[in-house]
């Protein structure tokens, strides 16, 4: 971080070779989710995160990576998505 802008890398193990880009794109999003809140919520006015996934690689041969992208102008969008997963697993 600058204290304005925040780069966050999660590595990710598991996984299967046959699952597509827009499946990992869903598999990830709410914890990037969850992470957006707690960063935006510092303070922090942008956020971009990678998620890699270090046992699988991509068609170049690196390893494969999920991004997200946030800005505090998400804020209550990502706000609201965490509370409807909130309510969907208490139900």
């Amino acid at each position: 971080t600058n204290g304005h802008e925040a780069f966050i890398v999660d590595y990710k193990t598991g996984g299967s070779d046959s699952e597509t880009p827009e499946q990992l794109h869903e598999k990830h999003l709410l914890q990037s989710l969850c992470y957006a809140y707690a960063v935006l919520s510092s303070g922090i006015k942008h956020v971009k995160m990678s998620f890699v996934r270090v046992e699988r690689v991509d068609d170049k041969g690196h390893p494969q990576t999920v991004d997200y992208e946030y800005s505090l102008d998400d804020f209550d969008e990502i706000e609201g998505c965490i509370a409807s997963a909130l309510e969907r697993k208490a139900q």
